[in-house]
């Protein structure tokens, strides 16, 4: 149980003091009249099962859950009650095919340690018997830069850990399914609940200490 606690505790930690923003300045943003998205987190969460060793591991995608696309319309709804034309691209170098004042990217991340994570998902390690809590995370930077200037100094980082993720233990009794397809409906319910309800928070919390 100390080991649980301290897990929990280290996680909780690293995403709080990973936080760091700029914002942009009122006179800055009333400058700005078209935006530029490139999402590069992956298109669905990852449901990640660690073991022992390497041939105990299994990574699949929660398909049902469009996550990249749920992004990308959050701040293009988010932008769009700003004033703000957007336009999504794949890579950077669309950029030099059209006219923007900034650039907005979306840069997933891997928790600290915790291999097989990347942007968000739901995880859960398991040691020779001994398991970790299930965690539900999503761990991504939002970078903004200027066109103009090639500037990328303002940064938010998106980071949050929802307490929901306690029903999740409920339901699977604390012991997370090798597999996607071996997770019963109900609770795949509630992980994917989790995570809506994450990101619906976090990117607007993001976008908000930007500037926007």
């Amino acid at each position: 149980m100390k080991k649980i606690t301290k897990y929990l505790l280290l996680l909780t930690i690293i995403f709080t003091i990973s936080a760091c923003s700029s914002p942009l300045k009122r006179n800055e943003l009333s400058q700005v009249r078209s935006v530029a998205i490139i999402n590069k987190a992956p298109e669905h969460p990852y449901y990640t099962y660690i073991g022992t060793t390497v041939f105990n591991n299994n990574r699949d995608e929660i398909k049902e859950l469009p996550l990249k696309q749920t992004v990308n319309q959050i701040i293009v709804d988010r932008l769009a009650s700003k004033g703000l034309q957007t336009t999504i691209l794949d890579n950077k170098k669309l950029l030099k095919q059209g006219q923007y004042d900034l650039l907005i990217e979306v840069i997933p991340l891997d928790v600290y340690q915790q291999p097989g994570t990347l942007g968000y998902g739901v995880y859960q390690r398991s040691t020779f018997g001994i398991k970790t809590p299930i965690v539900s995370y999503v761990y991504i930077d939002i970078a903004v830069s200027s066109k103009k200037n090639g500037r990328s100094g303002r940064r938010g980082r998106m980071k949050y850990r929802d307490s929901s993720l306690i029903r999740a233990e409920e339901s699977l009794k604390g012991v997370m399914p090798k597999q996607w397809s071996m997770v019963s409906q109900r609770e795949k319910e509630i992980l994917i609940n989790n995570l809506m309800k994450q990101i619906s928070q976090s990117v607007p919390k993001s976008l908000s200490e930007l500037g926007f």
